[in-house]
């Protein structure tokens, strides 16, 4: 059976994804993206927001013919280029996975260009990080002493301020004794110039057999998380920065699977799916949202067989979350936002979309996503019932 969704938030939902707003004016709406977007990042407050495009219109002189990273001031109406060479030249590779600060100032993300940074030498895709006031990009996927990586970085996570840059690598020689052969996940503190392996046991042993990934980090930084091995099993993994110690969250047991991390100052969440061997057999899914305090921690339980969440974020405190919820029972998708009133009073919101990506501000009051019908970037502020195309020129 569908969860019952407020009626009059589902059709406030629906007349917000027919509009094209634009903020506090009724002017020409700005020509959108000619290619697809991927994998927007929001801002704390919602004003920026950082994705990935094909789109060759949303700058002048984009003609380098790779995926891109952009920025949108929201509030200015602009559209920037991150990914840029040394002196203002085209990137030579293709750029991914970006993701922004609090104020819009730096920007993190993946790429296999070799003319961002001086040296680049390793023919490696690399972590980054922009300045946007400085216009310097740095290459953060490098060891303590500077050394290239010998292996390919990606997904890079960045936190509120800009100084900690968590991501995952193939590499050996980031930081001493790694002899496991798989990919781990690293955090490199900016200020510091130094970079160090979290994606370690409880026993301070590294992990062995396959690798970790699914890297987040707290909007503090004081909190990294990740997937990673636990023995034949699958597990969630929180390092903390206070003790420098890595703990388990949860891990699969029985007829439950766990994965997807989202790290919040207020913990680790993540996304556990069940097995049901009745009827046939069939899944359901929880997402279990861990904040601070304690209290405001919850649980979304869908129990409605072939219903499924596909992603979610939470905001900073970890006491809210959207999530991208597939009800095959009825053929609907959409965006559905909870809190820890939960199940109370039901979602706050729900805008009927199909997501491919989703970000939701740290403040709660933004979530941008790639609408899989359009290719385009959209926000929606969901206390305003608005929805607004960002991938825009």
């Amino acid at each position: 059976m569908k969860p019952a969704w407020p009626a009059a938030i589902i059709g406030a939902a629906l007349t917000a994804s027919a509009m094209f707003t634009t903020a506090g004016s009724a002017q020409a709406a700005p020509v959108v993206g000619n290619k697809p977007s991927y994998g927007p990042d929001v801002s704390s407050t919602g004003r920026y927001i950082v994705f990935a495009s094909d789109a060759t219109n949303l700058v002048a002189g984009d003609v380098n013919g790779k995926r891109d990273i952009f920025i949108r001031d929201t509030q200015a109406g602009t559209t920037r280029l991150v990914s840029r060479g040394l002196n203002g030249r085209p990137s030579n590779g293709a750029s991914t996975s970006p993701t922004v600060s609090d104020d819009g100032r730096y920007v993190a993300f993946a790429s296999s260009a070799s003319n961002l940074v001086v040296g680049d030498t390793n023919t490696k895709a690399d972590a980054f990080r922009a300045d946007l006031v400085t216009g310097r990009i740095i290459r953060v996927s490098v060891s303590s002493g500077g050394a290239q990586a010998n292996g390919v970085s990606a997904t890079p996570k960045i936190s509120g301020n800009g100084a900690s840059i968590a991501f995952v690598a193939a590499a050996s020689n980031l930081v001493a004794r790694d002899t496991n052969g798989v990919q781990d996940v690293f955090l490199r503190d900016i200020a510091a110039g130094t970079t160090k392996r979290v994606s370690l046991a409880p026993t301070g042993d590294q992990l062995m057999q396959r690798g970790a990934g699914d890297v987040t980090i707290s909007n503090n930084g004081s909190i990294v998380g990740f997937s990673g091995p636990s023995g034949s099993a699958d597990a969630i993994y929180r390092w903390n920065r206070s003790t420098g110690k890595t703990q388990f969250v949860s891990e699969d047991y029985g007829d439950d699977d766990v994965y997807r991390p989202v790290a919040s100052n207020g913990g680790v969440s993540y996304l556990l799916e069940h097995y049901r061997d009745v009827a046939g057999g069939y899944s359901v899914y929880r997402l279990v949202a861990n904040a601070s305090p304690a209290s405001e921690s919850f649980v979304v339980y869908l129990d409605d067989a072939d219903s499924y969440i596909n992603g979610y974020d939470v905001s900073r405190w970890g006491a809210m979350a959207v999530a991208d919820v597939d009800l095959e029972s009825d053929g609907q998708r959409e965006l559905v936002l909870f809190d820890d009133y939960w199940p109370d009073h039901g979602p706050l919101a729900s805008l009927p979309v199909s997501a491919n990506a989703l970000s939701m501000s740290a403040d709660g009051s933004t979530i941008a996503y790639a609408d899989s019908a359009t290719g385009q970037i959209m926000t929606w502020k969901w206390a305003s019932a608005t929805v607004v195309p960002v991938s825009v020129g």
